[in-house]
């Protein structure tokens, strides 16, 4: 389990960019019933990490999202991407 503050430092990324990853379900850490804190783990750095990366690379949200759902490749963003 991560909290909230640590994943920022370690993925590098600011918390409001989180949220929006996790609203657009990019992301979906569980919560802790007895707090309602978000419980990020090794895997959600990774995927925030390569998000942050495929953003980088112009890959657009739903291209991510496609991917991650396993409808879209990395090959096929990139090249629509491009056109």
């Amino acid at each position: 389990m991560i909290l909230s503050l640590s994943i920022q430092h370690i993925a590098l990324i600011d918390q409001l960019t989180i949220r929006f990853y996790e609203d657009r379900q990019l992301i979906d850490p569980p919560r802790n019933p007895a707090n309602g804190y978000r419980e990020y783990s090794l895997k959600d750095v990774d995927d925030l990490k390569k998000i942050k990366l495929l953003r980088k690379l112009d890959i657009s949200i739903d291209s991510i999202r496609q991917m991650n759902e396993g409808k879209r490749s990395l090959e096929d963003c990139l090249i629509k991407r491009t056109h």
